[in-house]
């Protein structure tokens, strides 16, 4: 009886070490499942995360091009409006001023400003911004929401200035401007000279002067603000390729 007994004792200690060596097998197999899956997500949403960047800092660099190449614009106005008000002193407009002039007045010097970033705006509708660190999301929400409408705005004027005086000014005034017996319309620049030596026109020239100067410095501000922005963006992959 005893030696049953025991015998009986060995195989339900055999049966039970075997049913926990099972439930340990199964334990460690939907851990090492569990933390696979986990760090597979984790490398997807990493990989997510640096094409996210890499797309910002194209679209960044494209919208610094675009403004370098749009400062280029501005201090040739700045240039030509300065040759402007001097020359007006003296009364002896050269020719490639006036003919600039004249081209600003009817909307063939004025250029769009386009501030959409394909980059961006996919990131906003998408979510997937927020996933950036607060830091990297306010230098680029600053850039795209604030700085970029304020200098589209400033150009707007600018356009919006140029069309009241062509419209209100220029056409009211009822000067003819243009050279009677052309077989096409073209400006007289000496009767254009005469009538930019009025006032009005130097009134003109001193407010487009001063809004280039606005815009000259925040193209430049806004410039440094996207070399931020790629510079946080580069060390933000960094630190995510080395994690």
């Amino acid at each position: 009886m005893r030696l049953f007994n025991r015998q009986n004792f060995k195989n339900i200690y055999h049966r039970l070490l075997t049913y926990f060596v099972e439930i340990v097998i199964i334990f460690i197999g939907i851990t090492i499942s569990f933390l696979f899956e986990q760090w597979r997500e984790e490398n997807r949403q990493k990989q997510e995360l640096i094409e996210l960047a890499e797309s910002l800092i194209r679209d960044a660099e494209l919208e610094k091009a675009h403004l370098q190449s749009d400062l280029k614009g501005t201090n040739n106005w700045l240039q030509n409006l300065d040759s402007l008000r001097i020359q007006r002193d003296v009364e002896n407009i050269g020719e490639s001023e006036l003919l600039w002039f004249y081209q600003l007045l009817i909307g063939k010097e004025f250029g769009l400003f386009d501030r959409n970033s394909p980059a961006y705006l996919s990131a906003i509708n998408s979510g997937i911004l927020i996933k950036l660190p607060d830091s990297i999301q306010r230098k680029i929400y600053n850039v795209y929401e604030s700085k970029l409408p304020d200098l589209q705005h400033l150009y707007e004027q600018q356009n919006e200035t140029a069309n009241y005086f062509r419209n209100q000014i220029m056409i009211q005034s009822k000067t003819y401007l243009y050279h009677k017996q052309a077989s096409t319309i073209s400006i007289d620049l000496k009767k254009f000279a005469h009538e930019v030596q009025q006032p009005v026109y130097g009134n003109l020239i001193n407010q487009f002067f001063t809004a280039e100067q606005i815009i000259q410095k925040s193209n430049i501000k806004i410039t440094n603000d996207f070399e931020s922005v790629i510079r946080s963006l580069r060390d933000f992959i960094e630190v995510l390729k080395k994690s």
